[in-house]
């Protein structure tokens, strides 16, 4: 059997990178998860749960996990369990020492396939910063929910058997590898004062840890982040296509609030706002330079969270007890947790380098005509044959309760007035610095155009010059089926870079 070896290393301590970001993985890795390099580096290795069900998600191992990176972060050995494999199997194969743990966890692909990930990882010191590095293999590439016990534990013995001489071979490796080359996806590498062109992945990245890893983190750093927020019943996934090569898409999670509390018990834009928020104070915590977008419904998390970020920059106190207060009542208590973490760690002001709404719920003509139909019906609508398809797709988490509520919310908040998000728009344009705020709507979408447009400048007074609207030719609402190039112009343009 088969049991390609993949390697990711995540950066340092919590106190500096608080959510412990990848910052090298290795060509197998990428192949692994479908994922480039571009969109794997400066993220949390959560994102592979993306598009898993909840069902299927072992919370024992993830909690596990952040047991063994907490260690990490204050530079203590790990002395927990050092295996949480599945239950059932006989593991005298498995003996490891303190500092090392090994796990499987159920992953999903860039594609929304699925596939049983066992992960060995083990910490690292290089110059007294701490690092943790982890090879990866699957069990096997195909997803099997009724493999047998039997074949799955002579699947992860395997696994590990080819994990652990990985290790140890990436142990015995001489310590004076170095980088010569500033293209940190391709280096030059010598060894010894032999030029070498085709070392292994494994190798490559494993020495990373024990290496100079600022190049990268350099690199990394000038790489935008884009938190995504995706319209109703949508993923952000095919966003990642209309992207410069030097930006990285980063979704924000559509996935019910919890088991127990349904979702018309919640505010589903708010509970969206601060799923962006959370995301946009992590990267800023780490000099990441990030930005917020969002398409159709996705657009309202936006909003909302662009008033958060510019109230946090002007008042920290008041900011942070806005976003706890609204989190109290909109997130599950282990979210909560995190953001009240992520709020401690961010920069005085933690602002993206742009906010991007692509045709983002704004006015009641943005809901009239089909906003009350869903919210009242209790069943997927016959007349849109789009939606079960959509629900059904393995990377959505969307249900149409959430998608009730959603809507629930964009009434609400269309018709308060003056429209809520217009009013968080003016809040945001009101700093006296702040990052350009980027309205993209095809011009397709003349009829409502003309009402968003002229409201807009007027939210938009204080600071004009920081408002660009932008209307693409033949391009409807999903612009980024129509219109591609032109979408991916204007986020280069955005974020300064030469025009392809």
């Amino acid at each position: 059997m088969s049991c390609p070896t993949r390697t990711t290393v995540h950066g340092r301590s919590l106190r500096s990178k608080p959510d412990c970001p990848l910052i090298a993985c290795s060509a197998g890795f990428t192949e692994l998860t479908g994922y480039s390099v571009q969109e794997i580096v400066g993220r949390n290795c959560r994102f592979l749960l993306n598009g898993v069900p909840s069902n299927l998600i072992d919370e024992a191992t993830r909690v596990k996990c952040r047991a063994f990176c907490m260690s990490s972060s204050v530079g203590e050995e790990y002395t927990g369990a050092p295996d949480n494999l599945p239950d059932g199997l006989q593991k005298p194969w498995v003996e490891l020492p303190k500092g090392e743990m090994i796990c499987v966890q159920t992953n999903a692909r860039k594609s929304g396939e699925l596939f049983r990930n066992m992960f060995y990882l083990k910490q690292v010191e290089l110059d007294e910063s701490h690092y943790i590095l982890g090879l990866q293999a699957g069990l096997p590439e195909e997803f099997d929910l009724d493999v047998s016990l039997g074949d799955l534990e002579k699947r992860c013995q395997v696994a590990f058997c080819k994990l652990e001489e990985n290790m140890t071979l990436i142990e015995q490796a001489p310590a004076n590898i170095i980088i010569t080359g500033h293209d940190v996806t391709a280096p030059t590498l010598v060894l010894q004062g032999t030029m070498v062109r085709s070392i292994s992945p494994v190798f490559y990245s494993a020495k990373l840890a024990y290496l100079k890893i600022e190049k990268f983190e350099e690199a990394v750093a000038m790489v935008v982040h884009v938190v995504f927020a995706a319209g109703i019943l949508s993923t952000a996934a095919p966003w990642s296509s209309v992207l410069p090569e030097d930006a990285v898409l980063v979704p924000v999670e559509y996935r019910p609030f919890s088991r127990s509390q349904p979702e018309a018990s919640v505010d589903f834009a708010s509970t969206a706002t601060l799923r962006v928020l959370s995301q946009a104070l992590n990267l800023s915590a780490t000099n990441v330079s990030y930005a917020v977008a969002g398409h159709s419904a996705g657009g309202a998390a936006v909003y909302q969270s662009m008033e958060l970020l510019a109230l946090l920059s002007t008042d920290r106190d008041r900011g942070s007890k806005e976003i706890l207060d609204l989190a109290a009542s909109s997130l599950p208590e282990s979210e909560v947790a995190e953001l009240r973490a992520r709020l401690q760690s961010a920069p005085p002001k933690p602002l993206p380098v742009a906010a991007f709404s692509f045709e983002g719920s704004l006015m009641p003509c943005d809901v009239d005509g089909w906003a009350a139909d869903w919210a009242l019906s209790p069943k997927p609508l016959e007349s849109e044959d789009w939606i079960l398809p959509a629900m059904e797709a393995p990377s959505s988490q969307w249900t149409w309760f959430m998608a009730r509520a959603c809507c629930r919310s964009l009434m609400e908040r269309c018709a308060a007035s003056p429209p809520a998000h217009l009013h968080s728009i003016t809040q945001f344009m009101q700093l006296a610095e702040g990052p350009r705020f980027f309205y993209v709507a095809g011009a397709l979408s003349k009829k409502r155009n003309d009402v968003v447009f002229p409201a807009l400048k007027h939210a938009a007074a204080a600071t004009p010059k920081r408002l660009e609207i932008k209307e693409i030719p033949h391009a409807g609402h999903n612009m980024m089926h129509d219109q591609p190039e032109a979408v991916k112009q204007i986020f280069r343009e955005a974020f300064e870079l030469p025009h392809a």
